[in-house]
C-alpha cells in the first residue's frame, strides 16, 4: 500500500487547503520564509567552501551538498501551492499535472542526491580513520568528482524530463526508503564507534563528516513518523500539518550546519564572517 499516494489525493481532495484558508497561506508564506534562510545558509556554505580553495573531497561533498539543497529550497515550497490550483478546463488539468509531477519529481530527485552526498560524506570520514586506503582515495579524488556529477546531472535530468504514470509512488516511496537506510547507516556507525572505543579504548575524532550527516538524519526524522501517522491517523488536517511542520524541520538542517562548521571547524569562522561583512557592506 502507497500511504504518502493516499496523502497526496488527502491533500488535493481537503477543503483545508484547496480553499487557500488563512491557515494555508500562512503556512506557505512561513515556508517560503523558511526557504529563503536555508538558501542564504546554502549560499554561505558554498561561499566559505569555494574560499578555502582546497582540493580534499570532503569540501567537493559539503558544497556539492549545499548546492543541491539550494535548488531543492527553490522547488519545494510550491508543492502545495500547485496541487490545489483547480484548473479551469481539461487542457489546463493536464498543463497543471505535468507541472505538479516535474516538481514532485525533480524535488524528490535533490533529496535523493543530497542523500548520496551526505553518506559520501561520511564514507569519506571512514576511509580516512581506516587510513591503510587514505592514498589511494585520494589519488582517485577527480574521478569520484567526475563520476558524482555524471550521476548527479543524468539522475536529475531524467527525474525532471519524464513524468512517470506511477511517480506519486516513486516520489514518496524512494525518499522513504533512501531515508531509513541512511538513518540506520548512521546509527550503525555510533554503534561500531562505541564497541571500538570500548574494546580498543580508541577516540576517534569527530568533525563536520560525521556530525552534519547526523543532524541531517534527525531533521528528516519527523518526514519518517509521518509515514506512520497516516496509517493510524484518519484526521487529513493533523497529517497536512504535521507534514507541513515536518517539511519546514527537514529544510532546516543547512541552518544548523552554518551553526556547527563555524564553531567546530576554525577555517570556517573568517569565510562567514567575511560573507556577512561583504552584504552588510553592499547594502
Amino acid at each position: 500500500m502507497d500511504e504518502f499516494a493516499d496523502y497526496n489525493r488527502s491533500v488535493v481532495n481537503t477543503t483545508f487547503v484547496g480553499d487557500f484558508s488563512p491557515w494555508f497561506i500562512t503556512g506557505q508564506v512561513l515556508k517560503i520564509l523558511v526557504a529563503m534562510l536555508v538558501m542564504t545558509c546554502d549560499v554561505m556554505v558554498m561561499y566559505a567552501t569555494v574560499g578555502l580553495k582546497k582540493a580534499d573531497v570532503k569540501y567537493f561533498h559539503l558544497m556539492n551538498w549545499s548546492l543541491v539543497d539550494f535548488l531543492r529550497c527553490v522547488i519545494s515550497p510550491h508543492v502545495l501551492f500547485l496541487v490545489v490550483v483547480n484548473p479551469n478546463s481539461e487542457e489546463d488539468e493536464g498543463f497543471y499535472q505535468n507541472l505538479i509531477c516535474w516538481v514532485l519529481q525533480a524535488e524528490s530527485a535533490t533529496i535523493l542526491i543530497i542523500s548520496v552526498t551526505v553518506f559520501l560524506l561520511t564514507v569519506d570520514w571512514i576511509i580516512e580513520v581506516c587510513t591503510p586506503w587514505l592514498q589511494t582515495y585520494k589519488n582517485k579524488a577527480v574521478v569520484i568528482k567526475i563520476v558524482f556529477y555524471v550521476f548527479a546531472g543524468l539522475y536529475f535530468w531524467y527525474a525532471s524530463m519524464f513524468c512517470l504514470s506511477n511517480w506519486r509512488q516513486i516520489h514518496h516511496t524512494s525518499v522513504l526508503i533512501v531515508l531509513k537506510l541512511l538513518t540506520l547507516f548512521i546509527l550503525l556507525l555510533y554503534v561500531c564507534y562505541s564497541i571500538c572505543k570500548k574494546i580498543r579504548h580508541v577516540t576517534l575524532k569527530f568533525d563536520f563528516r560525521i556530525i552534519l550527516p547526523t543532524v541531517f538524519v534527525l531533521s528528516w526524522l519527523p518526514t519518517l513518523i509521518v509515514n506512520l501517522l497516516v496509517d493510524i491517523s484518519s484526521d487529513h488536517k493533523l497529517i497536512i500539518g504535521y507534514y507541513f511542520f515536518a517539511e519546514c524541520f527537514s529544510l532546516v538542517n543547512a541552518i544548523v550546519n552554518v551553526y556547527v562548521l563555524f564553531k567546530c571547524e576554525e577555517e570556517f569562522k573568517p569565510k562567514f564572517v567575511d560573507f556577512v561583512k561583504c552584504n552588510c557592506q553592499c547594502r
